[in-house]
Formats: structure tokens, C-alpha cells, sequence
């Protein structure tokens, strides 16, 4: 028996191409998923307020160790803090194109911050 015609250009062992799923590029990633529905939501916004306590309370004894004892471990950590709050604002500034409610959150928390570390100062709670 003669041997078959190969068309030329196609493939004897095709690959199937994978399927497109039409949803992957509105599904919501990074900060979409984990922080904007604690903004948008409404009914999120005390779990939101929670969190924000939480990052005061582990912030403000750091911050002010670092400026009152000026020790170098808690002056570090600050400027780990700072850094992650810049990466904040850079990733809602590219990412959206202005400063918005991430940023008006960590402005609040930093401002909480330093007023807790005020008063734990002033009072002698740490």
C-alpha cells in the first residue's frame, strides 16, 4: 500500500490548545480579593476597624521605642513599617491611578498609631 499524503503545514500529532476561561481576567487578585470587599462592603467595615486596632496596637509600642529609646531593632522595624506603607501608595497610585481608600487607611492608622504612642508614653503604659 502506498504511503498517505501529508498536507503540507499541518501537524501528524496535533497538541490541543488549552480552553480559555472567559472569567480569568476579571476574577479578583492581591488586593481586589483581600481588602477592597473590608472597603466596599459595608457589613465588613467593624472587621475592618478590628484590623486596623490590631496593626495600632503592634505599630504604636514599636514607634515608640524607636523614638523615645532610639534602639536600633524597633528603629528598623519602623522603617520596615514606613516601607510597606510607601509600597501601599505606589500600588494604589499605578494601580488605580490616584491615592484612594487604602491610602486614607494607612494615613488613619499611621495618625492612630502615633496618637497611641502618645498616650502609652504619657500615661506609662509602656
Amino acid at each position: 500500500m502506498p504511503p498517505l499524503r501529508e498536507v503540507p503545514g499541518s501537524d501528524p500529532d496535533p497538541q490541543p490548545t488549552p480552553p480559555v476561561d472567559p472569567r480569568a481576567e476579571d476574577d479578583p487578585r492581591g488586593v481586589d480579593l483581600w481588602i477592597m470587599p473590608y472597603i466596599e462592603d459595608s457589613t465588613l467595615r467593624p472587621v475592618l476597624i478590628v484590623v486596623m486596632a490590631h496593626v495600632v496596637a503592634f505599630a504604636s509600642p514599636v514607634v515608640l521605642l524607636a523614638v523615645r529609646d532610639r534602639s536600633p531593632g524597633p528603629i528598623f522595624a519602623t522603617l520596615i513599617l514606613l516601607g510597606l506603607t510607601a509600597r501601599g501608595f505606589r500600588f494604589e497610585k499605578n494601580a488605580r491611578g490616584k491615592f484612594g481608600a487604602i491610602s486614607w487607611i494607612l494615613v488613619a492608622t499611621w495618625i492612630f498609631t502615633g496618637i497611641a504612642a502618645y498616650f502609652a508614653n504619657d500615661m506609662g503604659i509602656f
